[in-house]
């Protein structure tokens, strides 16, 4: 994926948000060749704070400079991609999606460029800093600022700075956890090869997911017959090895640490 011209822009725009921004409310899809045709406000707590570029000629043209940035790699990428982010923001080419169109070409360059999580948690890092995000743009936005975009590029690194520091401390932790409990698997005398592997599975759901693993993607998951997967969950029934959780027609299954614990300091004494 390269993001070079308005054009490629634009035609993200028509995969990821078209059909969802026409169903919420059409009055809202781009009327211009590319962009909008019209003055667009952004607004926060009620109040505008900003208009985006007009007319569709200098969205264009801004897009076009914007881009230029984003691909100059005369220039550092963390510093590129903030430059970029914040001025799609200010240019606002569409009336709506704007936000989420500039998050996915960040976190896919990011992505492309530098370590895989820094990507994968950008929109996390700016919904958990929404209040310091929205204030760079604001500050940034200011006319006694005079264009400098120090302020936003610092705070937009320092943002994605925190939550890479946070993700890399959360990713240690569970890999403990996960090293822990798998070493108890391994030693546990009452449970078969086969639930053994079952029950790997439903540790890493626990450890790393949020419902669980459904039956039909235990099954796909460990290659196994659905026939086989009911008798493992029944042999590790008898254990409560793991727990269900019920979402709406749904049955989700994952590891229930507690009585892996209960069963290995059994079979210890």
């Amino acid at each position: 994926m390269h993001f070079n011209k308005p054009e490629d822009i634009r035609s993200l725009y028509d995969d990821m948000l078209y059909n969802e921004i026409k169903l919420e409310d059409q009055n809202n899809l781009p009327d211009g060749k590319l962009f909008r045709k019209d003055i667009v406000h952004v607004y926060r707590n009620g109040e505008a704070i900003h208009n985006g570029i007009v007319p569709e000629e200098k969205i264009i043209e801004y897009v076009n400079k914007a881009l230029m940035i984003l691909n100059d790699e005369s220039i550092d990428v963390l510093i590129r991609v903030a430059i970029f982010h914040y001025l799609f923001a200010y240019i606002h080419p569409f009336y709506d999606g704007n936000g989420r169109i500039d998050r996915f070409i960040s976190s896919y360059v990011l992505y492309d460029n530098m370590t895989k999580v820094i990507g994968f948690r950008l929109s996390m890092a700016v919904k958990e800093n929404l209040a310091k995000y929205l204030d760079a743009f604001k500050i940034t936005n200011d006319v006694r600022n005079r264009a400098d975009l120090t302020y936003f590029v610092s705070e937009f690194l320092n943002i994605l700075y925190d939550s890479y520091t946070k993700t890399e401390l959360y990713a240690y932790e569970k890999k403990q956890l996960l090293d822990q409990y798998q070493n108890k698997i391994i030693d546990m005398k009452a449970v078969t090869k086969n639930e053994k592997l079952i029950l790997t599975v439903l540790l890493l759901c626990r450890l790393f997911g949020d419902f669980g693993i459904s039956r039909a993607n235990l099954v796909n998951a460990s290659k196994l017959s659905s026939t086989t997967i009911t008798t493992i969950l029944n042999g590790l029934k008898k254990y409560e090895l793991y727990n269900e959780i019920k979402s709406g027609r749904y049955v989700y299954y994952q590891a229930n640490l507690e009585k892996i614990d209960e069963l290995y300091s059994k079979q210890a004494n």
